[in-house]
């Protein structure tokens, strides 16, 4: 199970860097948003699996925190906000 949690965190990785490369090779806007709504669930998987393998606890958590309001502001700004 914790390749599989593995793989999916690099997967969002994987995607995060697409999406920030990828207005530089196309006449996409640059979207802050989506390059947050990949890298916060990457961060969160990688922290979680670090409390279950480390026990430590305290700067993951805060780490989750502040991913998941990341997450939140740019998710709300895709879906709100006309470009």
């Amino acid at each position: 199970m914790n390749k599989i949690w593995k793989r999916i965190g690099d997967a969002f990785f994987i995607v995060a860097g697409v999406a920030l490369i990828l207005p530089l090779f196309t006449d996409l806007p640059f979207r802050w948003e989506l390059t947050w709504t990949f890298l916060a669930p990457a961060v969160i998987i990688q922290r979680l699996r670090e409390v279950n393998e480390k026990g430590r606890k305290v700067e993951p958590i805060l780490t989750i925190g502040m991913s998941l309001l990341l997450f939140g502001i740019s998710f709300y700004s895709l879906l709100f906000n006309k470009m």
